[in-house]
């Protein structure tokens, strides 16, 4: 199967579709079809007109604006003390503190964290996973183990009649031809696993999985948008010199939920309607520079004489933007056109061709490029990820800051009657007499105040002119409602704070924690599902069909996607909690389970690789000789040990011998030559006398030797008792009674000068 490659789109005016025409025939010709592109461009803003009405009538904006507004902690009654005050309210709708009254404005944000966390937790679990595997035939499967079926084996039997041999060999031939097509499949699988591995990576696929699921948590909806084709730039060195080479790869990013319009005919799957629309903004620098390549150049020119103009629905006037002021919106439409509009943009399409699946690229009004579809599929190329599933009848959800709303706003509402509270009460309420009268005409209390006395007054004590009353405090009441609102937060974002690593409000009670955990799985296993169901399998669905396309020829193939990432890793987290119960268990021969598998499984749910703690082949055949061994008797291994120690120190002792009885030769020869000399030669009485005092000391030599020698042995001896012992203990060392006459590199330890 040869690779598919898209279909440029011929740019305007469309002359090479009327090359044998007039000039006034070709200048009609591009009338006409500049006309149908105006048409084409009035319908299509229509439609487009028609999904903004649809989206903002439903109430999802509204919803999605105050939960931004919690998220960033902002309501009608602090939004003057933020950037961008009027956000969901016009001036003049938004209540204002009246002048002179004790108001708080404080948010005490509890959103923001709960998505975050949550969001963060979700991150780590809703990894995708992709693995792609050979289609399984049975049948070649079979064949490839030697398992023949009985009609191929009916069927070589029936060619080679009374031949035993030639049917033993078509046999074996059928089978080795089963293997090479197995072998040939599964390369061709693993090609093209690494292949797309390649393109999530390049593509930052990961991290825009985790922008998504962010935007998932807040709003309730995280949309993928993939795979698009997009140029990657590269440097590469051909002949010596540097070069830089474009490609074209399939990427994914994460596009906002504002930017989107599907069909409202939808339902809850966006597949479901007749195209789809996404916003984005452009500045007139980018727009000028799409210009000479598969756009439409007199289109762009129009569009920028215009200015900038806003989608907005038909009831509303449009919105015009002095030419050069502010970005244009780009607007990017997938869906079906009919020929003729597909050839009005300068596509070539086949006779008699059914509605073809298109990407419209739309500027104010006008179609700027009309290209195929990439995937032959027709889908959207956008995925959906409800929070924690989607509305009746809507593509959206429901996030973590619109569930939590009504514990937000108590929360709000009691600290900032706290707050009241506690400035109301800071001082007491001052009742005054009205015969007296402040002496510089301003009734307050401040230090050092001066206070005038009517003469005419009745108060026979002028310290009861004043009267003051305590306003209670009432924090504690207030504290005990921002607590339950807290819990009740837990409870309606399905996200207890067992399960963001806290204690949260649960009890301290072992069996309540494990009942909380337990329950709060539910709501994880949930999410997994939907998050495979909804964007790992129709989005690793649409990089298979891409490889298809536009992959090398020796990774095409027809394989098995398994997409279950989300779900397996919930499953994984959830079984790490009864791992290490179930690894004690399995040491038990009784259950025949392999601990050595538990083991890899539980250091895989902890981040780790278990080939990193594996034994080296040596050790582990080791090990295993000895473990082959069985347990072994005490006395049995006393009595071996005390036979290596004997062996050892009676090996020592025969080395120690034979040096010594070297030493005891030596000094024979020595005396016996001193004898003959004595009895021999013509010697003086100086000279005898020498050979007699050498005599001697060499005998005195002898006699220290030997003491040193049995001191030694005995030494020896008592080594091998405290071996023998088990232990090594205080003991008394022989004396050295003699300088050795001659110490070689390396001196022994003290009182082992003849021993070593």
């Amino acid at each position: 199967m040869a690779s598919r490659k898209p279909r440029p789109v011929v740019e305007e005016p469309a002359a090479e579709l009327v090359p044998d025409l007039s000039e006034a025939e070709r200048k009609a010709k591009e009338a006409k079809l500049a006309e149908r592109l105006d048409s084409l461009g009035r319908t299509l803003s229509e439609e487009r007109s028609d999904a903004i009405k649809w989206r903002s009538t439903c109430g999802i904006e509204q919803d999605w604006g105050e939960d931004e507004d919690h998220y960033d902690g902002i309501d009608d009654a602090n939004q003057d003390e933020h950037s961008g005050a009027w956000k969901t309210r016009p001036p003049g709708q938004v209540a204002t503190k009246k002048k002179g009254r004790l108001q708080s404005k404080v948010f005490v944000n509890i959103t923001r964290p709960a998505v975050n966390i949550a969001a963060s937790r979700v991150c780590n679990i809703l990894m995708p996973r992709f693995n792609l595997a050979p289609t399984p035939v049975p049948d070649l499967i079979g064949m490839a183990k030697g398992e023949l079926p009985a009609p191929m084996l009916d069927q070589i039997g029936a060619q080679f009649q009374g031949q035993p041999k030639q049917a033993a060999d078509a046999a074996e031939l059928a089978v080795r031809q089963a293997m090479k097509i197995m072998e040939q499949a599964t390369a061709k699988a693993a090609k093209a696993q690494k292949r797309i591995e390649d393109w999530h990576i390049e593509g930052r696929y990961y991290a825009e999985n985790r922008l998504m699921i962010k935007d998932a948590a807040k709003i309730g909806t995280g949309i993928l948008k993939g795979p698009i084709p997009e140029k990657v730039r590269r440097t590469a060195v051909k002949d010596g010199a540097v070069v830089a080479e474009e490609t074209i790869k399939p990427v994914t990013r994460r596009v906002d939920a504002w930017n989107c319009y599907p069909d409202g005919a939808c339902g809850e799957n966006i597949q479901d309607g007749g195209y789809h629309w996404e916003k984005d903004a452009i500045t007139a620098k980018k727009l000028a520079q799409l210009k000479g390549s598969d756009y439409l150049d007199g289109r762009i020119d129009l569009v920028l004489s215009e200015g900038p103009m806003r989608a907005i629905a038909p009831s509303k006037k449009k919105e015009f933007v002095a030419p050069g002021k502010g970005p244009y919106e780009i607007w990017y439409r997938y869906g079906d056109l009919t020929k003729e509009n597909m050839e009005a943009a300068g596509c070539q399409c086949a006779e008699g061709a059914k509605p073809i699946p298109a990407l419209v690229t739309m500027v104010n009004e006008h179609v700027i490029k009309v290209s195929l579809n990439p995937l032959d599929s027709g889908e959207f190329p956008y995925d959906y990820f409800a929070w924690p599933q989607k509305r009746k009848g809507m593509p959206w959800g429901t996030g973590i800051a619109r569930a939590g709303r009504t514990p937000q706003r108590i929360v709000v509402a009691a600290v900032r009657a706290m707050m009241d509270n506690a400035g109301r009460s800071a001082g007491p309420q001052v009742i005054k007499g009205t015969q007296i009268q402040p002496n510089d005409g301003v009734n307050e209390i401040v230090p050092w105040k001066l206070w005038d006395y009517a003469e005419d007054g009745d108060i026979d004590d002028v310290r009861k002119a004043f009267a003051f009353v305590e306003v209670p405090m009432r924090q504690q009441e207030m504290a005990n409602i921002v607590q339950m609102a807290v819990k009740w937060m837990e409870e309606s974002t399905n996200m207890p704070m067992l399960l963001q690593g806290q204690q949260g409000s649960a009890p301290d009670l072992v069996g309540v924690v494990q009942i909380l955990n337990a329950n709060a799985s539910e709501f994880l296993r949930d999410l997994g599902s939907s998050y495979d169901d909804d964007v790992s399998e129709p989005h690793g669905k649409r990089y298979y069909s891409w490889l298809k396309q536009y992959g090398p020829d020796d990774e095409k193939g027809e394989f098995v996607l398994d997409t279950r990432g989300a779900s397996v890793n919930v499953e994984r987290l959830l079984q790490d909690q009864e791992l290490l119960k179930a690894l004690q268990m399995s040491l038990n021969p009784v259950f025949k389970k392999d601990p050595a598998k538990f083991m890899d499984e539980y250091l895989t749910s902890r981040h780790f690789d278990p080939k990193k703690f594996e034994y080296d082949d040596e050790e582990w055949q080791q090990i295993v000789a000895n473990m082959g061994k069985g347990p072994q008797d005490q006395r049995l291994a006393v009595a071996q040990f005390r036979g290596q120690v004997d062996l050892r120190l009676k090996q020592m002792e025969q080395a120690f011998e034979s040096a010594e009885n070297a030493k005891d030769r030596q000094v024979d020869i020595a005396l016996a030559m001193i004898d003959e000399q004595i009895a021999t030669a013509e010697l003086g009485s100086v000279e005898r006398q020498v050979l007699e005092k050498l005599k001697e000391d060499l005998a005195k030599t002898v006699i220290t030797g030997n003491l040193q020698r049995e001191l030694s042995r005995a030494d020896i001896a008592h080594d091998r008792d405290v071996k023998l012992a088990g232990h090594i203990a205080d003991r008394h060392k022989a004396k050295q009674v003699m300088t050795p006459p001659s110490e070689p590199p390396g001196r022994a330890k003290p009182g082992r000068a003849y021993q070593q």
